[in-house]
């Protein structure tokens, strides 16, 4: 079995842009989650609707924890 190191999940570990890759699917998200992986991840892909998904959280100038969208 494999084991996966992810730090990068938990909030208070610290963000460091490594070679990691985060592929947005046409899934929901928290804005809380995206703006950690979009911020510790090099690339930024989008397939199978996650430009649909990427589009609205831009276009949504408010989001549930208070801050702009713009600001991710």
């Amino acid at each position: 079995m494999s084991q996966w190191s992810i730090p990068f999940f938990q909030p208070s570990a610290p963000l460091e842009e490594q070679s990691r890759t985060l592929i947005i699917l046409n899934q929901p998200f928290s804005v809380s989650l995206f703006d950690r992986l979009w911020n510790s991840c090099k690339w930024h892909y989008c397939a199978d609707g996650g430009a649909n998904r990427l589009y609205d959280l831009f276009e949504n100038p408010e989001i549930e924890d208070g801050a702009t969208a713009r600001a991710l």
